[in-house]
C-alpha cells in the first residue's frame, strides 16, 4: 500500500481432506495430476490474518543533497554552474 512499509506475512496451509475424495470421485487423474498441479490438495488458512502496517518514514519526493566536488562523477563536472 502506498505510504506504508512493505510487510511479508506467512500464510499457513493445511492438507485438504477432499483430496482423498479423488480416489472415489476423480480417479487417478484428479489424484495424481489435476489437484497437485492446481494446488487444490491444500487449503489456505486465511480466516485470521490481521496485521498493522507502519507508515513509511522516508519521503519519496525531491530532495537536496550537498556533495563535495570529489564525490560527483567526472561526466557531471562539465555541467557545473558557478553560483556567486
Amino acid at each position: 500500500m502506498d505510504g506504508y512499509d512493505e510487510k511479508v506475512i506467512p500464510v499457513e496451509f493445511e492438507f485438504n481432506g477432499w483430496y482423498i475424495g479423488n480416489i472415489v470421485f476423480g480417479g487417478l487423474i484428479g489424484l495424481l495430476i489435476v489437484d497437485p498441479l492446481t494446488g487444490a490438495m491444500y487449503r489456505l488458512d486465511m480466516g485470521s490474518i490481521h496485521e498493522t502496517l507502519s507508515k513509511t518514514t522516508a519521503d519519496a519526493g525531491p530532495s537536496l543533497k550537498i556533495m563535495d566536488i570529489n564525490q560527483i562523477p567526472d561526466n557531471w563536472k562539465d555541467h557545473l554552474v558557478v553560483i556567486k
